[in-house]
């Protein structure tokens, strides 16, 4: 169900505007991200700040190892599905999917530099 619907008065039925499909569109991309990059930040945030001493190298090793890549191939998939220029991950101008994903990678580089080097 559309959240704006205009009144068709001649056919008697309702319509959702084209132009407001293609922003509904566009959002779905950028909520994907969005969702993905929230999913990422909160598991390594859950291990880095509430778990302590050698548990937190443990688990931080496992997330790096085990669970990242996967994180890292659906935001690949989605940047191939979704970029028109191949600059950013939804249409040709930053956006909020990228600030998202910045955002999360950033505090996962940190803990280890070389974790991106295969999407570089």
């Amino acid at each position: 169900m559309a959240i704006a619907q205009v009144r068709n008065t001649s056919w008697s039925s309702t319509y959702t505007p084209t132009f407001l499909l293609v922003n509904f569109i566009w959002l779905a991309k950028i909520e994907a991200f969005a969702d993905t990059a929230t999913e990422v930040f909160n598991k390594f945030g859950s291990i880095i700040w509430y778990q302590e001493g050698s548990q937190t190298k443990a688990s931080l090793d496992q997330f790096l190892v085990n669970e990242l890549s996967k994180y890292l191939h659906n935001i690949d998939i989605l940047a191939k599905a979704y970029s028109e220029s191949g600059k950013f991950f939804v249409g040709n101008h930053l956006n909020f999917a990228d600030l998202c994903v910045y955002d999360a990678l950033e505090s996962i580089v940190e803990a280890d530099t070389n974790i991106l080097n295969e999407y570089a």
